[in-house]
C-alpha cells in the first residue's frame, strides 16, 4: 500500500485578493493537495487541503500550467514553502497547514506544521523528532528568508530620534551604546532585507 496523507489548514483572511490569486497562479501543484481561495460574506480567506502530502513547484512566468513539466529530481516540498514565502505579504492573519500521513498503519507515522504570521519573512517549519521519514528529517527547522523579522508597527521616525537621544547618551552609559547598535542592525535590517525605503528607515539622512 502507498504511502497515504492528509493535509488541512486553518482559513485566514487575505489582505488583498487579486496578488494572492496572482502567486497561485505561478505554481504547479504535486498531487492533490492545493491551495483554493474562498469568499466568506465577501473576505477572501485562504485554505490548503487535499488528501496527500503538499508540494509545489514554481513555474516561469507566462507558462501554460497544463503544459509546464516540473523536474521531479526538485523536492517539491521545497517549492510550498517558497508558495507559504511568496503569499506571506498578502495575508492578513497567520496561516498554520498540517499534514499527517502513513504507510500501511506503519511506524513511523510522518506529520508536520507549517505556519507564517503576517509582516515576517519566515516560514516556521515543525515535525516529529524520532523516527521519522526520510523525506521529512530536516523539518525541524525554520526556513528563512531573512534572520531579522521587522515588526510592521515600527514608527521608523520616532526610532530615529530615540537612536540620536541615545547617542548622545553613549559616551556615560555602555548600555545606551549597546542599543545604538541593536538600533543600527534593525534599520540596516529592514532596508536590505525587508525592502523597506531606506527614506522611510533613515528620515534623518544618515542611512548608508
Amino acid at each position: 500500500m502507498d504511502f497515504v496523507a492528509t493535509t488541512a489548514s486553518n482559513s485566514p483572511k487575505l489582505r488583498d485578493l487579486e496578488a494572492a490569486r496572482k502567486v497561485l497562479a505561478h505554481y504547479k501543484w504535486d498531487g492533490a493537495v492545493k491551495p483554493d481561495i474562498e469568499l466568506d460574506h465577501g473576505q477572501a480567506r485562504l485554505a490548503v487541503y487535499g488528501f496527500g502530502w503538499p508540494g509545489a513547484w514554481r513555474m516561469p512566468d507566462g507558462l501554460d500550467p497544463e503544459k509546464y513539466k516540473p523536474d521531479r529530481d526538485v523536492d517539491s516540498e521545497d517549492g510550498f514553502a517558497d508558495f507559504l514565502k511568496e503569499m506571506l505579504p498578502y495575508l492578513a492573519e497567520p496561516l498554520t497547514v498540517h499534514a499527517v500521513g502513513t504507510e500501511n498503519c506503519r511506524f513511523p507515522i510522518s506529520a508536520c506544521e507549517w505556519h507564517v504570521r503576517p509582516c515576517t519573512t519566515e516560514v516556521e517549519v515543525n515535525g516529529f523528532h524520532y523516527g521519522r521519514r526520510k523525506a521529512t528529517l530536516q523539518l525541524d527547522r525554520v526556513i528563512r528568508a531573512s534572520m531579522l523579522v521587522i515588526p510592521c508597527t515600527i514608527d521608523w521616525s520616532l526610532l530615529a530620534r530615540q537612536k540620536q537621544w541615545l547617542i548622545t547618551q553613549a559616551s556615560v552609559s555602555e548600555e545606551a551604546a549597546g542599543l545604538i547598535n541593536l538600533l543600527d542592525v534593525i534599520q540596516d535590517e529592514a532596508v536590505k532585507r525587508g525592502g523597506i525605503s531606506a527614506g522611510i528607515v533613515f528620515p534623518d539622512g544618515t542611512g548608508n
